[in-house]
């Protein structure tokens, strides 16, 4: 399988054409891996399960039973995750092989693929840009359909800054004052949970290890799987033992997935077992489920109203 790599003086981006996806972020200074990859890259084939590094479309995130109402006509598009639609089924973008070209500082995917094979509308046309500026990673994602449907993109990488066996000791902080409350079933519901008081409150920089203390919407994620609403400016920062990431967004909302389904089912580029808990999934997106729910207030698109949203991920040492 076919790497494409740039790199300058602070970063090294590597990928693969097949979803346009991210297989190793290295901080050169300390020689460090930040996101969570597999040992062989024979394993990112199938990479549908964990989603790592990848980008997931047409939908990022679960549709409630797979369904969506548009033009008064129910649509039922694939349930790949129980009852529910995620990241846009068995032949979603992270699953297809893009056409990409390069420059020193960046790499950009492209192609066009028919989602009705999943009972999508239509096709879509991408383009995702990594581009690599001094202490930066800028990703862009375009996705302009060929006729009305929802679209929503997001990159998957999964973070730790430190390479350590638990990212919940590193320290987080989002501007959000609420976040999207799961339903019982596990899809994100129409609901906004107010984040004050609750152990979902990272407003100011604080430990992840905070959310151990327990939370009822636990019983149906088992630690952190939501999307928090940012507000202006939207920013967060994850902060290890000697470096931090500010990720500035265009994006409605972030969620953070704190990998509670590793449970050691696959080989690590460490050559150790992947945990739970290991790093934490930061996926810039529109609200999820915007199609079922009245917080998405754009979440359908087409020729005359394509996706749009750019990601900026600034890495800094902490002396």
């Amino acid at each position: 399988m076919e790497t494409i790599t740039i790199e300058n003086e602070l970063l090294k981006l590597t990928c693969i054409s097949r979803g346009a996806t991210i297989v190793s972020l290295a901080y050169k200074p300390l020689q460090r891996n930040l996101i969570t990859s597999f040992e062989t890259l024979e394993q990112f084939e199938d990479n549908t399960k964990y989603y790592l590094g990848t980008t997931v479309a047409p939908s990022a995130g679960r549709i409630t039973q797979g369904q969506f109402v548009m033009n008064n006509k129910i649509h039922q598009l694939e349930r790949n995750s129980g009852s529910h639609h995620l990241h846009g089924g068995s032949h979603g973008l992270s699953t297809q092989l893009l056409d990409w070209k390069k420059t020193d500082n960046t790499i950009e995917f492209f192609g066009t693929f028919d989602h009705r094979i999943d009972s999508y509308p239509g096709e879509v046309t991408y383009k995702v840009t990594y581009e690599l500026k001094g202490q930066q990673l800028i990703i862009s994602l375009e996705g302009t359909p060929d006729v009305k449907m929802p679209l929503n993109m997001a990159n998957h990488m999964y973070f730790n800054l430190d390479g350590s066996d638990s990212v919940l000791d590193h320290k987080l902080q989002v501007s959000a004052d609420s976040i999207v409350q799961l339903a019982d079933n596990g899809a994100p519901s129409n609901k906004l949970l107010r984040v004050k008081d609750t152990v979902f409150d990272f407003r100011s920089k604080k430990p992840l290890r905070q959310l151990l203390q327990g939370h009822p919407q636990f019983e149906i994620s088992r630690l952190l799987d939501h999307a928090f609403v940012l507000k202006t400016p939207k920013t967060l920062i994850l902060e290890g033992k000697d470096l931090s990431m500010t990720v500035e967004t265009t994006s409605e909302s972030i969620v953070l997935y704190t990998a509670n389904h590793f449970d050691e089912q696959f080989v690590r580029d460490n050559h150790e077992l992947a945990k739970n808990q290991q790093s934490v999934a930061i996926e810039a997106q529109k609200i999820p489920n915007g199609v079922n729910t009245s917080l998405d207030k754009n979440p359908f698109h087409n020729l005359e109203n394509p996706f749009n949203s750019q990601t900026i991920y600034t890495f800094d040492r902490i002396s």
